[in-house]
C-alpha cells in the first residue's frame, strides 16, 4: 500500500494549487492504523491544503495543541478500532473547551 501511496502522491499534489487552509490529521491514541489517514492527507495536499500529519497513536491534547499552533481550521481524526472512538469524543470536548476560552477573552 505504501508503494502505491508513493506513486499517487506526485499525481495528486499538483504544483501551483492555491492554498486552501491548514488541516491537522492523525490516528487517535491507541490506534496504529494509518493507511486511510495517509490517503486522505495526500488528497488534501493535492487540493491545496497544508497538511500537518501527527502520525498515529496521537493523544487528544496533541491534536488541539497542533491545531492551535498551526492555525488549522480542520482536525481530521482517524481510527480503525472502535475501542479508540472515545478518544475522538475527548478531542471534540477539548476543542470546545479551547474555543470557549478563546471566546471569553
Amino acid at each position: 500500500m505504501y508503494a502505491g501511496l508513493g506513486l499517487l502522491k506526485p499525481l495528486l499534489a499538483h504544483e501551483g494549487v492555491p492554498a486552501a487552509g491548514t488541516v491537522v490529521i492523525g490516528s487517535v491514541k491507541g490506534d496504529l492504523h494509518d493507511i486511510g489517514k495517509n490517503l486522505v492527507g495526500i488528497m488534501l495536499a493535492g487540493a491545496g491544503f497544508e497538511v500537518i500529519d501527527l502520525g498515529n497513536d496521537v493523544a487528544a491534547e496533541r491534536f488541539v495543541d497542533a491545531a492551535c499552533g498551526h492555525g488549522a481550521s480542520v482536525i481530521g481524526l482517524s481510527a480503525l478500532l472502535t475501542t479508540t472512538m472515545p478518544v475522538m469524543r475527548e478531542v471534540v470536548n477539548l476543542v470546545r473547551a479551547a474555543a470557549s476560552r478563546i471566546e471569553s477573552r
